[in-house]
């Protein structure tokens, strides 16, 4: 904790990239705390909380050095299904299928889907691609 001057984004950057036990355990303390908040959200409404949303995507997000495209795939009441990272891309891009996302929620019999990616560089602002790609999808 010390060595990370405080910074819990700082501790998981770490776990992510294990080099001793010690890091490998937290880095499944953090899948832990992942899927707590996935069963969690399987039985809730999602769309009443859009910060228990972003506080579940923070744990796919948090410190990643490249960017994540997560689908939350729902049911018809908004209760989550299932959350899959669907694509992985680079410091500065994802490519992303449409195609792809639309056979998984067939799959899933999902009657709604919320999409979200992070930028590595902490920009929160879309970029002109991110705006196309949420019209195109």
């Amino acid at each position: 904790w010390e060595h990370c001057d405080g910074s819990w984004s700082k501790i998981v950057e770490l776990a992510r990239e294990p080099r001793t036990p010690a890091w490998e355990a937290l880095a499944c303390a953090i899948e832990v705390l992942h899927r707590s908040f996935a069963e969690q959200l399987t039985t809730r409404n999602v769309l009443d909380s859009p910060d228990v949303v972003r506080q579940f995507l923070r744990t796919f997000f948090e410190g990643l050095p490249y960017e994540v495209f997560v689908v939350l795939y729902l049911n018809a009441r908004n209760h989550l299904i299932r959350a899959e990272e669907a694509f992985r891309g680079t410091l500065t891009q994802t490519s992303v299928y449409p195609r792809e996302i639309v056979r998984r929620a067939l799959e899933l019999r999902a009657a709604g889907v919320i999409f979200s990616h992070q930028h590595p560089s902490g920009a929160s602002e879309p970029s002109t691609a991110d705006e196309l790609l949420t019209r195109q999808l």
